[in-house]
């Protein structure tokens, strides 16, 4: 027997009409015509000629892909997860062990490592091998510079890991005396930055002011948003990270809640005093003063 829906006839026994629309039936359910169809009883999704658990799956175009590995996009091009973020296995490279997507055209080879050529550079010294990401901070004025987004990790003769603990390195970097820095820890194309640098930084992280002395909320700008309890907004990728300092004992101090980072300008005649930016939490400001050139500090290399 046939029935009739909307004008359009229909078989009673493996179709019903809802609404208007001729659907299919599969035991107790009913089911989309077009997108699904009817396997022992049990609703299945239909992607060309492959059925799919629609529970577990999807159809992207025409290929069947699994929800916890892949995502269909707008252009049907399926994406897989590379951490947080999403790749087209085409064009894009994965980096697994930070979550980075990059093009292909902009991979380069570290060591055993890969990194994005457009926004990172390579410090092959001593083969340590060393990927450090970069970043831009002018934002329309006269001046930009380009910085290293992470500090320093080289790892020279008496530099020290913050907080006085080997596993805080990777990710604070390390710190070192005055000397270590003016002299042997930025990679070739790369420099200590004087104290006009961080002042110009300082002016560029914060968009209402002009000058150094109007500083408002550069350090909020410049922190990054980890291992901080206050004022961090990293507006720019300079990614700002507590790592203190250290004296020439050594005693560790400020990890946690300070920053700390070496200029190649000194105060005064002699080099024992060296000036430095500071960060710290209790204040959105960013400051520059000088400290002993003996304690040990952080250090962001400036472009050349």
């Amino acid at each position: 027997m046939k029935g009739l829906c909307d004008g359009v006839s229909y078989d009673l026994q493996t179709r019903t009409c809802q609404y208007g629309v001729v659907v299919g039936v599969c035991g107790s359910a009913t089911y989309d015509l077009s997108t699904e169809t009817c396997v022992s009883g049990v609703v299945k999704g239909k992607c060309g000629s492959t059925t799919y658990d629609q529970e577990t799956q999807g159809c992207c175009g025409s290929t069947v892909y699994n929800f916890d590995e892949q995502i269909c996009n707008y252009n049907n091009e399926l994406l897989n997860y590379c951490g947080n973020n999403l790749y087209n296995k085409n064009t894009q490279v994965c980096r697994t062990r930070d979550g980075a997507v990059i093009n292909n055209a902009n991979v380069g080879n570290c060591g055993s490592d890969i990194y994005d050529t457009g926004n990172e550079i390579c410090d092959s010294r001593n083969s340590s091998y060393q990927v450090y990401r970069t970043v831009k901070i002018g934002y329309g004025r006269a001046v930009l510079q380009t910085w290293l987004a992470e500090n320093m990790r080289y790892n020279v003769s008496g530099s020290l890991c913050p907080g006085g603990n080997s596993s805080n390195c990777d990710k604070y970097g390390r710190l070192y005396t005055w000397s270590a820095a003016n002299n042997s820890v930025c990679p070739s194309g790369w420099r200590l930055p004087t104290g006009s640098d961080f002042e110009t930084l300082i002016v560029n992280a914060d968009t209402m002011i002009t000058s150094y002395s109007q500083n408002r909320q550069s350090g909020a700008n410049l922190k990054g948003g980890e291992g901080w309890s206050n004022y961090r907004f990293d507006m720019y990728g300079f990614t700002a990270l507590p790592a203190g300092y250290a004296t020439s004992t050594p005693s560790y101090n400020g990890f946690g809640s300070r920053a700390y980072f070496w200029s190649s300008s000194t105060y005064g005649t002699g080099a024992n005093n060296a000036y430095y930016m500071v960060l710290a939490d209790e204040f959105d400001t960013a400051g520059i003063e000088h400290m002993s050139a003996y304690n040990y500090a952080s250090v962001r290399c400036i472009k050349n």
